[in-house]
């Protein structure tokens, strides 16, 4: 007879009932296999987004050797980001048909199509290649955060936070592998870059096989349209959040480096701190998930919009070593909250999972292009200076759309219907 205290059935199994061999044992310990999979998820995805941060560093050799007007180029952007707004609909079918292909074909499928766009042909070429692009960007950050929650074993705002690693990282790496790529390769050898994304999808099809990687259940039910209905008491205010973020978000994102050459600072300066603002936000963005795992959804958010906008008002207000601080602060902050929310969509969601974080992603996308034009046309009125400030203040304002949002374990709060129009 085991010498074991008892455990209390409310309580997560411990170390004791780990060695008792417990029924939640295997939930609360995941095997080695289940790890190595994770990681082989996570590792992916940053694969596949050092591959979507190519265009921009290719864009000045591209535009010189098909002769692109500005316009042209800048829709090249467009046709890799437009599939964004399928991603619902991705969901929604990898809630009912279980399309583990679509994540791990993702990252094949986009060193695929952007490992070729040194040596498109034609203008045409390059927009079908992106589009190509896009859709594999679509389908595995519809399909991918939710397995990755499958896999966290209760902990989904640690697995939130790891995969939101795996694409800040793959993001901050895909200029310098092209830049580094261009610089040793001729074009026309550039092409071979492709073979990491194949490798990266052959390990994710080698686990998954192997049973190292839980994809989604499958069970989803009802019609697309009763589906998207139902999201709306957490998506409205969500959406709105995403909104007010946006502006700040696209400041510092878009504009920080122009905003410090207008205050004086050098080049390499500016470039530096938003490579130091994107460093500290793949800090934040892992200490996010894990500490709302501990305290609560609401409480990391609040505590990260507040941050962000007193922070952001700072940064206007001084010069020298402080504004390092406050970047870092900066970067810990803003980026921290999306792993909480795309935990708190997965929660909300069971049935739904996949669709509900694309249509959030998809939200995440419109709210992101709404930001940084609006932001654009305030700075071309009033200056750089005082459209950061109001962007910090309309965050700050944000504050109470959270009081909106779903504590851990509860519905959407019954009172935002009255708000709505009947479905």
């Amino acid at each position: 007879m085991s010498s074991d205290p008892p455990i209390d059935a409310g309580v997560l199994a411990g170390p004791a009932t780990r060695r008792a061999g417990g029924p939640e044992a295997t939930k609360a310990a995941p095997s080695e296999l289940s790890r190595a999979g994770l990681v082989a998820l996570v590792s992916g995805h940053t694969v596949h987004d050092t591959y979507q941060a190519f265009l921009a560093p290719l864009l000045p050799g591209i535009v010189a050797r098909l002769s692109l007007s500005l316009t042209q180029a800048a829709l090249l952007d467009v046709f890799l980001q437009a599939p964004s707004i399928i991603q619902p609909v991705i969901g929604y079918l990898s809630d009912r048909l279980n399309l583990r292909w679509v994540v791990i074909l993702g990252p094949a499928l986009a060193g695929l199509a952007m490992s070729l766009l040194v040596v498109a042909p034609s203008y045409a070429a390059l927009s079908w290649l992106l589009i190509l692009a896009g859709v594999a960007s679509a389908a595995i950050h519809a399909a991918g955060p939710t397995i990755a929650a499958n896999m966290g074993r209760g902990h989904v705002g640690r697995s939130m936070g790891v995969w939101m690693v795996g694409g800040e990282l793959g993001r901050a790496l895909g200029p310098a592998v092209a830049v580094l790529a261009l610089s040793v390769m001729e074009r026309r050898a550039f092409p071979w870059l492709m073979s990491i994304g194949f490798i990266a999808s052959a390990g994710l099809l080698y686990f998954q096989r192997r049973g190292g990687i839980t994809t989604a259940s499958g069970s989803g039910s009802g019609s697309f349209g009763a589906a998207l209905i139902a999201m709306r008491r957490v998506m409205l205010p969500l959406g709105a959040l995403w909104l007010v973020r946006s502006f700040a978000l696209t400041a510092t994102s878009t504009f920080l480096p122009l905003y410090l050459t207008e205050r004086g600072a050098a080049l390499w300066m500016a470039g530096g701190a938003l490579t130091l603002l994107q460093g500290s936000g793949v800090l934040g963005a892992f200490l996010g998930g894990i500490v709302s795992d501990r305290l609560g959804r609401r409480a990391v958010m609040f505590a990260s919009i507040f941050l962000t906008g007193l922070c952001l008002l700072a940064f206007t207000a001084v010069n020298g070593w402080l504004m390092v601080i406050l970047l870092i602060l900066l970067g810990l902050s803003m980026l921290s909250i999306g792993p909480v929310v795309m935990a708190m969509v997965y929660e909300s969601y069971p049935e739904s999972r996949s669709m509900a974080n694309g249509t959030f992603m998809t939200t995440a996308f419109l709210a992101r292009a709404v930001g940084v034009l609006v932001v654009g046309i305030v700075a071309d009125n009033v200056g750089l200076q005082l459209a950061f400030r109001g962007a910090a203040l309309v965050y700050l304002l944000g504050l109470p759309l959270i009081l909106l949002l779903p504590t851990e374990g509860k519905a959407p709060p019954p009172d935002l219907d009255a708000l709505l129009p009947e479905g």
